[in-house]
């Protein structure tokens, strides 16, 4: 309408004026000129696509969101979850395409939505993008592109600059199923066949059962936002490179902002020279279909040849070498398991591990029984005998050095105190367990454990204190080289890390970390390992 009124005028100037065959011919190309500035400025094609956007990476069910820019700012186009209706797609760009679109079948374009300033004002022609994973833990590294539907004569299409979209798994996943998604509220019943598949950081495949049984597991951490749990598979099985067993546990770590201080202390054992320290690796846990973060996968303690290796006895052993071993003890205040016993001077609460109920009879209880009244005998009452013939010596010095440099408290409460004893053998400290409470904090300044269990009358042994010192002596070369590895494990876990506090803000102040960066937390753990180190190095020399 504009272009004819202006024709109109223009040609009447013309006649009024005079006019010639030539001004009439630019007068029709005027009025193109118009045509076409005047469709420009209607136009609601696209011309363009702007990705802001050089590469993503994206998770397990994981979502990124990608900001980009049509040409014309007033351009319509369309979003439909469905694919078959959406005016705006994913394009996988290759070479070998049959197709104008290749629609990608490992992750989606969940939503499209118009970009909002601060105040939440539209700004036109500026759009987000949300590209979530499908959570089929299949490796892919794409080129892709952001394709809008064009219609005209013809339909066709307009496409942006090309991105790379890329799975990154860093840590393994376990993917937990129970039968028709039944909560996990027990620490005492098995939810029973129970879907478990392990998938490796490269999309293999570790481990899949579809028997496996899972229930929750600790006693104050139980009480926690984030549960851990216990599993046991339906036979055994090598998992993550760990060699096979049925049962396994998954750490919570809730209340450790570095994530690292059960696997930094399992590390320290292996260093010392206990006989056997739980393996373990730290994992993402999707339970029913919801993301719970960051686990650390790790052996139960069990007596096992593939565990603590020690003699796994039978019911009829009841008499002679037989009736020495193996034995698997905690000495811990909560004193829940079936079969325990309060020593007899010092009444610390012996839980018995294994034999378990089904094999322990009351010859086997009370010898052990009386093997830890002996020992208090011999330490407290002024008993006759050598309690180096009951106690081993290295053991217990290495266990001491372990738990001082962790500043580990629980030994005083008791607390997750393990002890064992083989056919034949004495008293053994040990496995290392349960070392995300209280450990790795500054302040420490002297021996924390001295006094607990039977270290008060151990340092007062001459014989002991030598062991002690060579066991140090051996250990400080290795030791001195824990940051490395601190700092490795930390590298390797910070993503996981970021998002699991996210998930689970810490609200207590166990550990006095947990408002830190998780870099700051980390360099406060190995300042505290090194500070422990140099108090004992002290410690020890005025033995």
């Amino acid at each position: 309408m504009k272009a004819k009124l202006l024709k109109s005028l223009l040609a009447i100037a013309l006649i009024l004026f005079g006019a010639s065959c030539t001004d009439y011919d630019r007068l029709e190309a005027l009025e193109d000129s118009i045509k076409n500035l005047e469709n420009e400025a209607n136009n609601e094609t696209a011309k363009s696509i702007i990705l802001w956007e050089n590469e993503v990476e994206l998770n397990y069910q994981e979502e990124v969101k990608i900001e980009f820019r049509v040409n014309p700012s007033n351009a319509k186009f369309q979003f439909d979850s469905d694919i078959n209706k959406s005016e705006i797609l994913l394009d996988i760009v290759t070479k070998s395409s049959n197709s104008y679109v290749t629609n990608p079948d490992k992750y989606i374009l969940q939503n499209v939505e118009v970009l909002r300033d601060s105040l939440g004002n539209k700004l036109q022609g500026h759009y987000i993008a949300t590209i979530k994973d499908l959570g089929k833990m299949q490796p892919y590294n794409d080129n892709i592109a952001l394709v809008i539907k064009q219609k005209g004569t013809e339909e066709y299409l307009i496409s942006s600059n090309i991105i790379k979209i890329s799975y990154k798994q860093n840590l393994p996943i376990i993917v937990i199923t129970t039968p028709n998604n039944t909560e996990i509220n027990s620490k005492e019943t098995w939810v029973s066949n129970t879907q478990i598949k392990i998938v490796n950081t490269d999309g293999s495949l570790d481990y899949f059962g579809e028997n496996d049984n899972i229930r929750g597991r600790g006693n104050t951490t139980w009480e926690y936002p984030k549960k851990p749990y216990a599993i046991k598979l339906d036979k055994k099985s090598a998992i993550l490179g760990m060699p096979k067993h049925k049962r396994w546990v998954l750490l919570a770590n809730w209340m450790d902002r570095t994530l690292l201080r059960n696997h930094v202390a399992f590390e320290i054992s292996r260093r010392i020279g206990l006989d056997y320290t739980p393996r373990g690796t730290f994992v993402e846990v999707i339970l029913n279909d919801k993301k719970l973060g960051n686990y650390y996968l790790c052996e139960q303690i069990k007596i096992d040849e593939n565990r603590l290796n020690i003699t796994e006895m039978e019911s009829t052993d009841i008499e002679g070498s037989a009736l020495t071993g193996g034995y698997l003890l905690e000495i811990d205040d909560y004193f829940d398991e079936i079969n325990k016993f309060r020593s007899s001077t010092k009444h610390y609460p012996v839980n018995i591990k294994e034999p378990d109920e089904d094999v322990l009879n009351s010859v086997q209880f009370d010898y052990i029984k009386n093997y830890f009244s002996q020992i208090e005998e011999i330490l407290y009452e002024n008993k006759q005998g050598d309690i180096g013939e009951y106690i081993d010596y290295e053991s217990f010095a290495q266990w001491f050095i372990l738990y001082e440099l962790t500043g580990s408290y629980e030994p005083n409460n008791p607390k997750s105190c393990y002890m064992h004893k083989d056919r034949d053998e004495k008293l053994k400290a040990g496995p290392a367990w349960d070392f995300d409470w209280g450990t790795f904090t500054p302040g420490k300044y002297m021996f924390r454990i001295s006094k607990a269990l039977y270290y008060d009358k151990l340092l007062e042994d001459k014989e002991f204190v030598r062991v002690l010192k060579e066991c140090w002596s051996k250990s400080k070369s290795e030791l001195n080289k824990m940051d490395v590895f601190i700092r490795n494990s930390a590298t390797e876990v910070k993503e996981s890390a970021d998002k699991n506090f996210e998930m689970w803000p810490i609200d207590n102040d166990k550990n006095g970390d947990e408002l830190m960066e998780y870099n700051e937390a980390i360099e406060r753990l190995i300042d505290s390992f090194y500070n422990n180190m140099d108090v004992i190095e002290k410690c020890i020399s005025e033995l």
